[in-house]
Order: structure tokens, then sequence, then C-alpha cells
């Protein structure tokens, strides 16, 4: 990241700010920071509340509100108790907080003279000015706002209006999309069949589609001003006037940045400059293009979580023709958490400044970089950008102080060396005291069916085995956690001292008698193969006992009341979900319920809870309404 060289910096897990002299702005004491240029006041987040500092470390607006938008065209979005408004970038408040949801504040230009944002209040959409004066009636059930534009609905009716409230396109039933800023796109009621027209907002121009015989719209919608569309099983290419690119449909578009698209006819790849109308053959595994120079490798699957660099690569963070320092290169955007190179590769340029389109809002560094053994130079910023998301460095095992010196200053206090290969690991842990407990046949199963199969068949054998002994011991623990215990504490607390026990006992009376300081490795492997041993076990038995007394028998259900009391929100890489606690007092339980949608939670909340008495007697609970 280089925004005029400042750069977020992590310490105890809270960031900061430093300038380009490496001076401390501010100290790292926030969850959140968003930093966008010299001139737009920085956003923090601190304990959970959001905040303005400036340049010199001064607060702007002290961290009180709720959430807070991105500063854009001198306004900011602020919300506190569900209510939303605007304050300026010295946190004077311009528009009071009474609206339920907003929008970024468009410029003057955008809304074609007057500063304007659309806004919902009691639950009808329309706009107003910087001064709070309503410019389009609310009168919408709904609108999604693009520059200078909305897409507004009144039941099955859509249309175009701009901030003069002119329509661009007329309310009618139909369903409209963004393509572009300032192009939409215009389908069937209902969703099914073709593409009616595509419509440029800006010169008012429009496309039957089926005059041109397109019967549909990537889904990404026009690229740098470019949009791949589908005719039957072949593709093509339109721009913003609307003509084709392309006298020939293709078998497989696939835009890229900066101009480049990747065209295929028949399994043969060639990569294309929409600008200079030149095309090169090149190779393309849905992951990575590799150009003919063979030097250069460009990373097409941005959301892939590992990029590896193979030896022989040079350029990696752009497109390239050849590996001329002076050659104007083709940045690109990644967002990969590992990025591996290989063994081979001798040098690492610079050109990350532009890994992440985000990355000056950062919760928690997530980039783990892998150097190889044959590494023998990096360049001064080679990861200077991408600083704030880095987490750990591996370097070879042993190999940390001779890739110490290669690497910049800013990276040494991130190096890791990697631990030994698990190969070595698990040959070392078969000699070990390991061996001595029932696990060893897990260990060895899959040599053996490496002695009668081949090997990639015998990985799979192996995988599905491990796939079979999990199905039955997840159902287990999940049938547990519905399980209503009597003496939960006791039961868990019985369960806990018999493993730590039966853990233990068994490691001591094989290796004690070797407990030296040579041998306290074998105990301790002994040890944890006894735990792995017993988990398994336990798992099994959970399976037999809850799993059965859930799933099978039983009494019918019945209900009882309960309350919600709080709530959880559950993080995954492409989505979220909410839980919440709900307090039954008939068994003094506190039973978790997902719910899709925060909106449908409150404090206090009655829920009806659903139950039945399992197979061997013990109530469980199966759902709240």
């Amino acid at each position: 990241m280089s925004n005029n060289n400042y750069h977020i910096y992590v310490e105890n897990d809270k960031l900061g700010l430093k300038d380009p002299r490496n001076r401390t702005v501010l100290f790292a004491v926030y969850e959140a920071i968003d930093f966008i240029d010299v001139n737009t006041p920085i956003r923090i987040c601190r304990d959970g509340k959001w905040g303005l500092m400036d340049l010199r470390g001064n607060t702007v607006v002290e961290a009180m509100y709720s959430s807070m938008h991105s500063p854009y065209n001198g306004m900011i979005a602020v919300e506190n108790n569900g209510k939303y408004g605007f304050i300026d970038y010295k946190g004077n408040v311009i528009i009071p907080l009474i609206y339920d949801s907003v929008e970024h504040f468009a410029s003057a230009e955008e809304c074609f003279g007057v500063p304007s944002v659309w806004v919902e209040k009691d639950g009808r959409c329309g706009a107003i000015n910087n001064k709070g004066e309503v410019i389009i009636p609310f009168e919408f059930g709904d609108a999604r706002q693009m520059k200078g534009y909305a897409i507004v609905g009144n039941g099955k009716l859509c249309g175009v209006v701009n901030f003069k409230n002119e329509f661009i396109v007329p309310m009618t039933e139909c369903n409209i999309d963004f393509l572009a800023d300032d192009i939409v796109g215009i389908y069937p009621e209902d969703s099914k069949g073709d593409m009616i027209s595509i419509v440029n907002l800006t010169t008012r121009e429009r496309c039957d589609c089926s005059n041109m015989g397109i019967s549909d719209i990537s889904d990404y919608g026009f690229v740098d001003g470019y949009a791949v569309v589908n005719r039957d099983s072949v593709k093509n290419i339109i721009d913003r006037q609307f003509h084709l690119l392309f006298s020939e449909w293709h078998d497989e578009i696939v835009m890229l940045e900066k101009g480049q698209v990747l065209i295929s006819d028949k399994d043969s790849w060639q990569l294309y400059d929409k600008i200079g109308g030149k095309g090169m053959l090149c190779q393309y595994d849905d992951d990575y293009v590799y150009l003919p120079d063979g030097k250069t490798m460009y990373c097409r699957n941005q959301h892939n979580d590992t990029i590896s660099v193979e030896p022989g690569i040079t350029n990696l963070a752009y497109l390239a023709a050849d590996n001329d320092e002076d050659t104007v290169k083709y940045q690109m955007n990644l967002y990969q958490k590992t990025v591996k190179f290989k063994e081979g590769v001798t040098r690492i340029r610079n050109g990350w400044e532009g890994v992440s389109s985000d990355y000056s809002f950062v919760r928690k560094p997530e980039i783990d970089i892998y150097l190889p053994s044959t590494l023998n130079k990096v360049h001064p910023e080679a990861f200077l950008g991408i600083l704030p998301r880095i987490r750990n460095v591996y370097v070879p095992y042993g190999m940390s102080y001779s890739i110490y010196l290669i690497l910049p200053p800013y990276l040494r206090p991130l190096i890791k060396e990697e631990s030994r290969r698990v190969k070595d690991i698990f040959s070392d842990i078969r000699k070990s005291g390991f061996m001595r407990t029932p696990l060893n046949y897990i260990l060895d199963i899959d040599e053996r069916f490496e002695k009668r199969l081949p090997k990639a068949i015998a990985r799979l054998v192996l995988y599905l085995l491990t796939i079979l002994v999990m199905i039955p011991i997840m159902i287990g623990f999940f049938a547990a956690k519905d399980t209503i215990l009597p003496i939960e504490s006791i039961v868990k607390t019985t369960f806990i001292s018999i493993g730590i026990i039966a853990a233990i006992l068994p490691a001591f009376i094989i290796e004690m008698r070797k407990m030296i300081i040579g041998y306290i490795f074998r105990y301790i492997y002994c040890m944890l193969g006894w735990v792995a041993t017993l988990c398994i076990i336990v798992g099994f038995v959970y399976f037999a006992l809850f799993g059965a007394n859930k799933y099978i028998g039983g009494e019918k259900s019945q209900y009882t009341s309960g309350v919600a009391q709080d709530f959880t929100r559950h993080e995954s890489r492409s989505s979220h979900y909410y839980t919440m606690d709900v307090y039954v007092s008939k068994f003094n339980r506190i039973y978790d319920v997902r719910i899709p949608d925060l909106n449908e939670f409150y404090i206090g909340k009655i829920y009806n809870v659903k139950y039945h008495k399992g197979l061997f007697g013990l109530y469980v609970f199966d759902d709240a309404e």
C-alpha cells in the first residue's frame, strides 16, 4: 500500500498508521483504520465505535458512531441506533440521523448540478440534497443508486430516474439491473427469457438485443467500457456504443484488466489487446495465464486462496510482454491469502503496491508469504504495498539468517522458519513411542494401500475412509450439543477427567522406565497417540449414545416457551450468519438458534421451543419458532 507512502502497521493485533519517514502518526490501538489520502480524514474504529482522526494524530470526531461509511464527496454517512445521517469532514452534523438507510453522497457533477443522495424513510425511498432538502419525493418502494441515476420500483413496476426527477426509462413491468455506472440492462418481469434491451443512460442510446442476436450479458457487466455478451453457446464483446468488437463469435471469452481479453476457439487460447487490436498465443489453465516469453505469469483466479509462482517467472504482479524494467506493465489486483514462491525462484521484483483494492481497511493481517531456498534478491519495495496484510514470511528450515540478509528491513520481523516437512515428522514419530498406541494401525494404513494400489487411488481410499470415520463423530457431537443432560456439568467434568487420566496413564506406564532427557519426546508422542485414539473412541460413543437418542425412536415432539437473550455473528469467507441464545426456563438451559437476518432478533422475544424425549429418555431440542 502506498497512499502518499503512509502505511498501516500492526502491533499486538491492533492497527496504527506511520508516515513516509516511518514516524508514528497513530499508535496501534485501533481495531480498524481506513486511510484514503492526505486530504481526507482517517476513519478509525476503537472499542467497536467509529470516529475520525487527522494526520497530526488529533481527534476530529470522537469514536461515538455504531457505523461510519467511507468519506465520499465531502460527506460521511454515520449511524447510531439504526438511524443514519451525514457529517462533513470536520465532524459537523449536516443532515440529522433520521433515515433508515442511505447511499453515498454523490457530487454535483454526478447529480446534474446539486450534490444529492438517495435515502429511505418510513419504508419509502426518495432523494435529498446536501442541505437535507427533499428534491425527489418519497414515492418509491425501493431504489438502487449509481452515479447520477437510480433504478426505482413500485411493486412490479420498474424504471430509471435521474436526480432531476426525469425518467430515462419509464416505469413498466420489467426487471432492470445496472451493467455500468450509466448503462442498464432490461429483462422480462419474471426474469425468464432473453434480455430485452440495453440502455446507455448518458447518451439515451438503446440496443435492441434481439436485433443483434444477444441473448444475455456476463454477470460482471461492463469492464473498462466493454462487456461479454452471449448468443446461445458462443460469445462476443460490445462497447458502450453497442458495437460488436469481433466479426466472428468465439467459444469462450474471459475479460482481464487493462484492456486484455482471453479468447478461446477449439481449446486454443490467445491473449488479445482490445486497444491495440493485436493478439498472441498463450497458455491458460483457469488460474494462470502464461505468456510466450516464458517469464510472465498472470493470475486470473483472483479469489483462489493460494497463488504459486513457478521458477523462471519474474513478472508476477503485472501482465507484461517482456521482462524489461522500462516496459509499461499492466497492474492487476490480487486477493490471495497465501503466496508461495517455488524452489528455483531467484528474484522477486517490485510491483505489489496494487495487490488489493481494499488494503487500507484492514482488520488483521491475513497473507502468508513462502520464500524458497534459491532466493538471492528481493526488491527493497517489493512487498511494501501489502505490508499491513502480511501475517508471516516463511523461510525454509534452517535458512532464516541467510534470507534475513536478503529481505528489506520491514519484512525481517515477520520471518518464521518453516517446520520440518510433514513426511519427516511422521518418520520421526514412527520411530518413537507413538507407535505404542492403537493409532499405529491408522498411521500405517496408507503404506499398506500403496503396496497394493496405485498411489493416487491409495490416497483417495484413505481420504474416503477418513471422511467415513468423521461423519458419525460429527453427528454424535452435534446431537450431544442439542441433548439436555440433567447433570451436564458433572458429566462433562467426568468425561474430561477420564480422558486426561486415560491419555496420560498408558503413556506413563509404557515410557516411564525411559523417562530421561533423551526419551522425553517419546513419552509426549505416546501420550498424544492415546489422546488421538481416545478422541476417536469418544466420538463414536457420542454417536452411539446421543445420536441414537436423538434420531431413533423416542416420544412425540412437545413445545415450551423460550426467551431471546443475545445474538452472535459468525463470519465465513463468503458470507455471514447469526445465532441467538434462547433461554428455556423449563430445562434451565440456553439453546442456540440460527437466524438468517438480525432484523428478526430482539431481546425478550418469546419463541416456541420444540423438543422431544429420545430413545434413552434424554430430552433433545429440535427447533425454535
